[in-house]
Parts: structure tokens; sequence; C-alpha cells
């Protein structure tokens, strides 16, 4: 049954990970809460954009948001125009980003190197936790990273295609860095020019080089990317000096956002965002190795995805700023590295030293969610709260751990099994984490709507935006501002922005209001009567007299 079905799949890699890509992920879509602050920021964002119509100037809790360009609350207006403010809505951006980065390394990896090391590729990349985390969270990093994939893609195409095809090919590389600007900032230009650079210079293909630079592309490129920059400029005359300066090169050269992580972070983000293949990255930095010391045999193609990974992975190692999700640009080179590894029989003890740390690390996870859950803090923090059913995903991960250790076994060996193996495993993961709704309090708002009515409510001296998303309309922040600083300079709202001391003011008034607060800030409130509550998260009003 196994071959039959590998033999069904082997000749439809895209198709083959797109259909993983969606039975995986496409359920969990709908219903767990936006988590705060990164998804209720942008649902929020998206919302407000409806509800002001105005789709020029982001607003936050009614306050201009110009940390970010557009494009991501573009397309969650639209889903909220399309179907109505609901988190799958939101959520089919990443999840059509993650779909787009496993194909494109299914299709690359099987013009250059075979329909194997295609399936293995997409395969690899539709089950990475990078695009099972990233895929069902509304967020700008998996977005921008598609687009980031898409014009290195396109380039590699065009590089290796006749003169009369490859202008087409570098045409898209100009739009996708483009829509990339439009995604994130000048990131989206640098990185894919940071890589066709150090390619063409290392393997000495300036002829390349000259031939991508198109005065048609540049046209195409800033016809994209200027009018938005321009119609915010004019409102807003601090905004070239807040947006390129202080959120792209003091974001990048000083701790200003307080981001600065280990001299490991890299490495250890990069591990966990690719398991369960993590153990064959010892086998890609081998090759890169081998294939750097044959200077005259090495291969171009082995040499883009390489320099693709590793260009990207230092630049964002010397940032001071630095969060897991800058590193989704390394799911698809790495993918095709570890596929092609896979593919090639000369590989195979290093294909075997892959399988076996990766049997060794879904079976060390399999005793961290079970029997080890309640004796390591950050496991019982989280898989503890889950009771008995941590002994599910527990056995899943067990049952992952033995499609690895059925592969190395095997005399003939391809992924199928242990992606059928893998599938309990991320079918758990995505159950337990729709268990436990971390960072979200959608419950609890929810379910006193009818309470709060029209009525105001505050956020005290906690950075919670559920009720912007959830309620439809601003909040009162007490003693908060945070990222909201530029916008409350360009726009000050001081009837959403209070003090403690106005807060207290209001408290003794007639008028109902409710407050959002954490339990330990419950103290600074004697006045308050607690009304329901979500993990430490409480909703109180105040006594009545």
């Amino acid at each position: 049954m196994i071959t039959k079905l590998y033999s069904w799949v082997k000749k439809r890699p895209c198709l083959t990970t797109a259909l993983l890509l969606s039975l995986s992920l496409l359920p969990w879509l709908w219903g767990r809460g936006l988590q705060n602050p990164d998804e209720t920021r942008y649902g929020a964002i998206a919302l407000e954009m409806i509800n002001s119509n105005d789709f020029i100037i982001p607003h936050l809790n009614g306050v201009p948001y110009l940390e970010k360009p557009p494009l991501l609350y573009w397309l969650g207006a639209i889903s909220i125009w399309l179907i109505g403010p609901n988190e799958g809505g939101l959520r089919i951006w990443p999840f059509l980003s993650g779909l787009s980065i496993a194909a494109l390394s299914a299709f690359v990896a099987t013009r250059f190197y075979g329909r194997v090391a295609g399936l293995n590729a997409g395969l690899i990349a539709a089950t990475t936790l990078f695009i099972t985390v990233f895929g069902q969270v509304f967020n700008i990093d998996l977005l921008v990273s598609c687009l980031i994939t898409a014009s290195l893609m396109c380039f590699l195409i065009g590089a290796t295609s006749s003169e009369k095809s490859r202008k087409t090919y570098f045409i898209l590389v100009y739009l996708f860095c483009a829509l990339a600007v439009l995604a994130k900032g000048l990131i989206g230009v640098i990185l894919p020019s940071l890589v066709i650079l150090t390619w063409c210079i290392i393997t000495h293909r300036l002829d390349v080089l000259r031939a991508c630079i198109s005065g048609l592309g540049l046209m195409l490129f800033f016809s994209i990317t200027i009018p938005w920059h321009y119609f915010v400029a004019i409102r807003h005359e601090n905004f070239f000096e807040f947006y390129f300066i202080n959120e792209h090169f003091r974001r990048f050269t000083t701790n200003i956002h307080h981001r600065n992580q280990s001299p490991w972070f890299p490495l250890i983000v990069l591990s966990i965002g690719m398991l369960p293949w993590t153990g064959y990255l010892y086998g890609v930095v081998q090759n890169a190795i081998k294939n750097w010391r044959c200077k005259n045999n090495f291969s171009e193609i082995d040499n883009f995805f390489i320099l693709w990974s590793a260009s990207i992975f230092l630049f964002f190692s010397f940032s001071h700023s630095q969060l897991p999700g800058y590193f989704l640009p390394l799911i698809a080179p790495l993918s095709i590295l570890i596929g092609k590894i896979q593919a090639s029989p000369e590989n195979r003890v290093i294909n075997s030293i892959g399988l076996g740390i990766s049997f060794f690390t879904m079976l060390s996870l399999a005793f961290l969610t079970g029997p080890l859950s309640s004796h390591i803090p950050f496991s019982a923090q989280y898989i503890g709260t889950l009771g008995y059913f941590r002994w599910v995903l527990s056995g899943a991960a067990l049952i992952a751990a033995t499609g690895f250790l059925w592969q190395l076994i095997s005399p003939r060996r391809n992924n199928i099994r242990i992606v059928i193996a893998y599938l309990p495993f991320l079918f758990s993961l995505n159950y337990g984490t729709y268990l436990i709704q971390p960072k979200s309090i959608k419950h609890l708002i929810l379910s006193n709507k009818s309470i709060i009515q029209n009525h105001p409510i505050a956020i005290y001296k906690t950075y919670i935006l559920d009720t912007n998303f959830y309620l439809n309309r601003p909040a009162i922040f007490i003693d908060i501002v945070g990222e909201l600083e530029n916008g409350l300079s360009i726009a000050p709202r001081p009837e959403l922005f209070l003090t403690s001391l106005e807060l207290s003011s209001r408290l003794q008034g007639s008028q109902p209001i409710f407050i959002v607060l954490r339990e330990d800030r419950l103290p600074e409130l004697p006045s308050l009567k607690i009304i329901d509550r979500q993990g430490d998260i409480i909703l109180a009003t105040k006594l009545e007299n």
C-alpha cells in the first residue's frame, strides 16, 4: 500500500504538498482566539481600515500605526469585507503563504534535482514546525518570507533559463520584491539582493547580474512601492524619519526594541523551527563544505541554496533585533537541500545520521510531553495544563519517532512513512494549542459581550488588544503607550489614553465602565467587582455605591 501511494505522490509533488498542508493546517484556522499581541494587533488594524474606510494610514486603537507597511492589513481587510471579522478569514493568508513556500520548494527541487527530491522538499517544508506554527498565525513574517522565496526562486530559474525566457522571470523578481517591501519594508528587497549579489560574485556569474538589471523591472518596482509611502508622507511629515531611520536602521543596529538575544538564539530557533527534520542540518552543512572545497566541480544550483541559507542566517545573527519569524526565509532552501540529500543514494550515511538524530529528537519530545512534563518548568506551564491529553501528545510523538526508526532500518527509504507517522503528532499539537488557547481572552470577552454592551472598556497597565477586535471598537488604555507613542504624537487621543488618576476619577462617576487587568494588578484597584476571569486575566467593573 505504501509503495502504491508513494508511486502516486512521486508524480505529483506540488499537489501532494498542497494536500498535506491543507489536511494538517486548514481545520485549525478557525475557532482558536487571536493571539495577543501580534494577531490581535494586525486583526484590529485591518478592522479599523474597514470601519474608517482609510486604506492609506493604518490605525490601532484610534491612532496612526506606521511601524509596518500595509500589505498584510489590506489582505486582512479583504477577508473581513468578504466574510466578516473572524479568525479563519485572517489566518487564510499565512496559510496560503506557507502553502506557497512548500509548493515552490517542491516545484523548484523537482526542476533541478528530479521528482523524488521535489517530493521530499515539499513534504519537508510542509511539515516543519516553522510552517506548522506560523502558517496559522495572522502575522507579517510568513507573508514576507513567501514573497522573498518567490523572488529568489524566480531569479534562479531565470539565471538557468535561455535568454529569451529569462526576462520574464527577472521581471517577476522585481514584482515579488516590491510586494515584499509593501509587506515589511526594505528587508523585502535587501535580503533577495544580498543573496543574489553574493551568489553572482562567488560563482563569477556577473553576466546573470547584468541581465537581471532591467529598466522595466525598476519601473515596476517603484510603481508598486512608492505610492503608499508618498501618500503617507504627505499626510505625516515625520513619517520618513520614524519609518526608515527608527523602524529599519535603528531596529537593526541598536537594541531600541529590546530584542537583543543570546548568540545561540539563531541556531536554537533554526533547530526548533526545522523539526522534525533538524537532524539533517548536519548533512546540509557537511555537503556545503564538500561543495565549497570542490571549486572546479561545484554545483551552482547547490551553491545558490547554500548561500541563500547562509546569507540570511548570518544577516540576522548580527542584528540587534531578533525574533523567531525572521528566520522563516530559510525554510525553502533548507528543505530543498535536505530533499536532495534524501534522494541521493550516495548520501545514505548522511541520511542515516539525520534519521537517527530526528528519531532521538522525537523520542525526547515524547518524554518531555509525557512522563517529564510536570518536572520541567516550561513544559509544566503549557503542556501540564492539557491534563490527560498530554499523554495523547506524548504517544503521538512516540509514533513519529517510530516512523523515523522505521525509515532508518528500511532498505527502501521514502518520506511517506515518516509523514504518515508524523501526522498524528501534528494533529495532537494543533489540538493541544486549541485547548490551551495561549495568549487569547476571546472567551472572556465574547461570553460577557451582552453585559459589556456599548459601555467603555479599559485595559489596565497591560498591553491587551483582544477587545479591539472582538468588540470592534477602541479601548481605553490606562498607563499604556508602548508602540503607540509615535501615533499619539501625530494624532493625540486623550479620551482613549488615560492615567491611573484619571481612571480613578472615572470610577467615581455614574457611568458604567469595565476593566480588563491581570490578577496581580487587582490590589491597585480595590473598588472593583470581578465579573469573570480567564487564566490570570480578569474582567471587572466598579462596585455599586
